[in-house]
Parts: structure tokens; C-alpha cells; sequence
């Protein structure tokens, strides 16, 4: 699915973006293996997983306690350990 460039239907109203989109942020951001980033909104963990790559750690937050579980899950599987994802809005206070 990774290379079908269309948006991907994640459940609870939310959709993951095109991977152009993704690659065209992770490009944009200039991300510096020393970086710690805030990604708000974890989704599937697949950008999460591809920022922790370039990165030194990533925290993110997730509104929706399922996609939380889906990051933190999908993360686990491939061996990403340099993640925190918070559940949360992060529109109230992060």
C-alpha cells in the first residue's frame, strides 16, 4: 500500500496520507539525527516510524485510542523503540 498514492483509510473519521505527501513533509522538515520532534497525531506510526528513522526521538500524540494502540503496535512489530506516543489532544496544552 505504500506506494499507492492515495490517501489511506485508517477508521475513526481519520485517513493516513498519500505517501508523496509524506515523503514531500519528511524531505521539507530536514530532520537531523540529534532532533527530537512532536508529531501531532500518531495515525498508523507511519510517518512516526519514518521520523524516528531520521531522528533521535519522536513523541507523538493521538487523540483516538485505537490508532494509538495501531502506532504503538505497528512501531513494536518493526523494532522502533525511539517513540513515545501519548494519548491526547494536543490542542490542550502539548
Amino acid at each position: 500500500m505504500a506506494f499507492v498514492d492515495m490517501e489511506t483509510p485508517l477508521g475513526h473519521g481519520q485517513v493516513m496520507l498519500a505517501p508523496k505527501m509524506e515523503a514531500r513533509i519528511l524531505q521539507e522538515l530536514h530532520v537531523q539525527k540529534t532532533d527530537k520532534i512532536l508529531e501531532v497525531g500518531s495515525g498508523s506510526g507511519y510517518l512516526t516510524a519514518l521520523l524516528a528513522e531520521k531522528g533521535a526521538h519522536v513523541y507523538s500524540v493521538e487523540i483516538v485510542p485505537e490508532l494509538k494502540a495501531m502506532a504503538e503496535n505497528n512501531l513494536r512489530t518493526h523494532g522502533i523503540t525511539n517513540v513515545t506516543i501519548e494519548q491526547g489532544d494536543a490542542a490542550q496544552g502539548w
